[in-house]
């Protein structure tokens, strides 16, 4: 996948998506003591309309209790790397990808899903 605005695909993983930050998900999220914020963009909130985490960074059981709660669903997402949270970026995206990505700037990386996922 080429990109115009130094973003380079990565690869594929598997992230929980959050339908939104409800008081209840926070809630969940927070059980999870060795990553409590998997949405915090280092104090701030992640970049994008979504609200997406790799699964490497949210405790099964978590992800678990969100999707029982149906708060959330498990999805494959293209890891993209280089994101530095640009205008640009942001619109090459939000064109790609409407409503369906979420940007990292403190970590580089953004996830974003295509139509079919």
């Amino acid at each position: 996948m080429e990109f115009e605005t130094g973003l380079q695909d990565a690869g594929d993983v598997e992230v929980l998506v959050l339908f939104g930050m409800t008081p209840e998900a926070v809630e969940i999220l927070g059980e999870d003591a060795d990553n409590p914020h998997p949405y915090d963009d280092n104090g701030g909130a992640p970049d994008g309309s979504s609200w997406y985490a790799s699964m490497d960074e949210v405790a099964s059981e978590v992800a678990d209790e969100i999707e029982i709660n149906q708060l959330g669903h498990r999805v494959n997402a293209h890891v993209i790397i280089g994101y530095e949270g640009t205008e640009e970026q942001k619109r090459e995206l939000d064109h790609r990808f409407p409503f369906r990505w979420c940007g990292y700037s403190s970590r580089g990386v953004a996830y974003a899903r295509d139509a079919n996922e």
